[in-house]
């Protein structure tokens, strides 16, 4: 699918990279595959199963894995769980985009674009900058899942999204944390110092496999 807007965020599925301004967050195919299916259905309630087997054809039904896309897609385009303003869940029916994938960025999503590219232009000319090279620069930023200083990966969230569950890499093994993703209180801690890959919740919220 070739490069599309959704109220200004530009969501670029080749690369992989969903970026705002001077903010761009890279994706796993996956999470970006989701994302994608639920731009073709936009406005429209997407059943967990129907998402799952668009996205996963061979694959066994497992809401975790689902989750866990939904929750880097959130994190990525700075969504509220709780007030989306992108991803929408739908609690036992599924997930709907509720922005219009745009294939152009329009004047009312970046009103002042033409406004700030003259001006950018205007000083450029003024200072003598106009003509002489430049080193690319990345400016993008990463944003992780807690404020530890430990490597924190795959999370996934319970189907009532209380509970956020992520394994957090450290120099003496790994393990499983569970936090509380209102208060942001950790409620669950297992070390058993083994060599944690994924994880994913149960349909009862309780139980982590």
């Amino acid at each position: 699918m070739e490069r599309f807007y959704l109220q200004g965020v530009c969501v670029d599925p080749t690369r992989g990279e969903i970026s705002s301004g001077d903010e761009v967050c890279t994706v796993e195919p996956k999470a970006m595959a989701v994302l994608v299916y639920l731009a073709e259905h936009a406005h429209t309630v997407v059943s967990q199963e129907a998402l799952y087997n668009a996205v996963w054809p061979r694959g066994i039904f497992n809401p975790g894995v689902l989750q866990r896309c939904i929750a880097q897609l959130r994190k990525a385009l700075s969504d509220d769980a709780k007030n989306p303003v992108f991803i929408k869940t739908h609690p036992k029916r599924g997930y709907s985009l509720e922005a219009t994938p745009e294939r152009k960025m329009t004047s009312s999503s970046k009103p002042w674009l033409p406004i700030f590219v003259i001006t950018v232009a205007v000083l450029l000319l003024t200072i003598g900058f106009v003509g002489k090279p430049t080193e690319p620069t990345f400016t993008g930023r990463l944003t992780a899942i807690t404020s530890s200083d430990s490597y924190d990966f795959y999370p996934a969230y319970t189907q009532d999204e209380k509970s956020l569950a992520f394994i957090r890499q450290s120099e003496h093994g790994s393990q499983i944390v569970v936090i509380d993703s209102q208060t942001g209180k950790e409620m669950l801690s297992l070390n058993k110092n083994l060599n944690y890959q994924g994880l994913a919740w149960a349909a009862d919220g309780l139980t982590l496999y």
